[in-house]
């Protein structure tokens, strides 16, 4: 992972992101300390939080970060919905969480911590507000 040592804007967390600090990736653990630290914001989609959370214990690191107050949860309520499906229709893109975590990245002008480069690239978000995990 590339250091961003002038950044203080927002990180949007995808799942992969999530996944890699549950799992204890050090790169991730320093991002998001740094994140905190600092009381940067984070963002993620309501969708995310349903592809990484099961209401179970072991989950305490995941747990810890869902409920960190740094954290916006994005919802994905009607209006986000038809914005969310308007991006997927013009880069033939079925996943709608890539497509809403790629939206909140572009709208907060954000970097994104993802393990799907390629599906934000697709969306238009830049490659050096890619960080991947």
């Amino acid at each position: 992972m590339k250091r961003s040592p002038g950044y203080a804007g927002p990180f949007v967390f995808d799942a992969g992101a999530f996944i890699a600090f549950e799992r204890r990736d050090i790169r991730i653990a320093v991002l998001v300390n740094g994140v905190l630290a600092r009381e940067r914001v984070g963002v993620t989609s309501a969708g995310v939080i349903a592809q990484v959370h099961r209401g179970d214990p072991r989950q305490a690191r995941l747990n810890y970060l869902l409920n960190a107050e740094i954290l916006l949860e994005a919802p994905l309520g009607s209006e986000e919905a038809r914005l969310v499906g308007a991006t997927m229709g013009q880069v033939d893109e079925p996943d709608v969480v890539d497509a809403h975590v790629a939206l909140l990245t572009l709208r907060h002008g954000a970097k994104v911590i993802t393990s799907d480069r390629r599906d934000m690239e697709r969306h238009g978000v830049p490659a050096d507000r890619i960080v991947d995990c």
